[in-house]
């Protein structure tokens, strides 16, 4: 058996911990540079509004309404992610993390229990510890617990007394599941396979469950196509994914908070970048050995300006120091007088685990790996940025906006919550 935990309206509920008056109000979350909406309260899905949609849109409708609108906190929603992934793997030693707000638990030599009951211990040991609602699916197979999960969800919202877990636990509780679940919102059914889906009247979870594995091969990708099927038919054919999969491409960038022109603004964005890459690198215990930097114009101009470079390195790292060195090298080559930057970013590939990392015998530039977990530690220890490339700048104007943003009260030690006791 399979277990999944989905955080409710996950940005939201991060806020809402912090700021008790949110509950019961209207909220919606921003993406970068507040343009558009990335999450929403039940509230505000009431109200109408949709994901995705401009701010400036339906900024006038947001004031009518009195919907409480902020920016995106990522240091917040990332760290009570961790948290919450921390309590989680305490209810079964094989975890993995599928989204920052999601993930799944192996249930396996669980069967005596009373897996609805667990289920039920687990959504309350989140809520108590960490104060953030979520809707835990069972079922036999991943795939399964995925569609138990969105049934969940459906019941917690339109019955605020539901217990938010679902358990599929027979043939005939998934059968009835799968009736009740369109086929767009099967795990791995995405919206072209949707429309295919329908246009040959396959509207329901149920109606797929019943197509011949050979027209799903077929029709559905090959063997994923396959793999869906037997897995909505009970039979577990995804494994659990206990260690991520490294990542093959690093892609950090940003639209900025305004205007740049001059090459000194540019560079300390790209360095910026390079060096937040470079972290992930670390992160993950992997090396890069191409690095790509491209700037642009806003695309909404007439002719919109757009360049690009690739660099490889002389030997794979995730030096801070290096890459930014070939990133800002890369920039003044590709770097024009006269035009509006609106967004930079850094691409890295060719990326191995460091512990197969070939170096050469005389490196201009060599590596030090030592240092790197150094500031790493200082910087977890004292938060981020705490120590930084001179070459990232200490201004930053050019930051993507964040007018709304509410405090990082859990990674920063002057953005602490303040508590009054009379």
């Amino acid at each position: 058996m399979f277990s999944l935990i989905d955080g409710n309206n996950f940005y939201v509920s991060c806020e809402r911990v912090f700021n008790p008056l949110l509950e019961g109000q209207p909220v919606i979350v921003l993406s970068n540079n507040d343009s558009s909406v990335i999450a929403r309260s039940n509230e505000a899905k009431d109200l109408g509004v949709q994901m995705g949609v401009p701010y400036f849109q339906i900024k006038s409708f947001l004031e009518e309404h009195n919907v409480k609108t902020l920016s995106s906190n990522y240091a917040l929603y990332g760290d009570m992610s961790q948290r919450m992934m921390n309590i989680l793997s305490t209810f079964s030693d094989e975890i993995e993390i599928y989204s920052i707000d999601e993930c799944f638990l192996s249930l396996n030599g669980f069967e005596r229990w009373d897996l609805l009951e667990y289920g039920k211990e687990i959504r309350q040991t989140v809520l108590q510890d960490l104060g953030i609602p979520t809707c835990v699916g069972i079922g036999p197979t991943k795939t399964l617990s995925k569609v138990a999960n969105h049934l969940a969800k459906k019941m917690s919202r339109k019955d605020k007394t539901a217990s938010g877990v679902l358990l599929l636990d027979t043939e005939e509780k998934w059968k009835e599941a799968l009736k009740q679940t369109k086929v767009e919102d099967v795990w791995g059914i995405g919206r072209q396979y949707a429309k295919k889906l329908h246009s040959y009247q396959i509207t329901h979870a149920f109606d797929l469950a019943r197509v011949r594995r050979a027209w799903a091969k077929k029709h559905l990708g090959g063997i994923v196509g396959e793999r869906i099927i037997e897995e909505l038919n009970g039979t577990s054919c995804i494994e659990m994914e206990l260690v991520p999969r490294p990542k093959q491409s690093i892609c950090v960038s940003r639209s900025f908070g305004k205007i740049v022109t001059e090459l000194g603004e540019l560079s300390e964005a790209v360095s910026t970048y390079a060096s937040k890459a470079a972290e992930k690198l670390r992160t993950e215990e992997t090396v890069a050995a191409v690095l790509s930097i491209f700037i642009q114009s806003s695309q909404h101009k007439t002719n919109p300006f757009n360049a690009g470079i690739t660099i490889t390195l002389p030997s794979p790292s995730s030096d801070s120091r290096i890459l930014a060195h070939y990133a800002l090298e890369g920039l003044r080559k590709i770097f024009k007088e006269g035009i509006e930057y609106k967004k930079a970013g850094i691409v890295l590939n060719g990326i191995v685990s460091a512990k197969y990392q070939q170096t050469q015998l005389f490196e201009e530039r060599p590596s030090n790996p030592a240092l790197m977990k150094v500031i790493d530690k200082i910087n977890k220890r004292w938060g981020q940025g705490s120590v930084f490339l001179a070459s990232n700048g200490t201004t930053q104007e050019w930051q993507m906006l964040s007018t709304m943003r509410s405090k990082r009260f859990t990674t920063r030690w002057k953005e602490l919550p303040v508590v009054n006791c009379k």
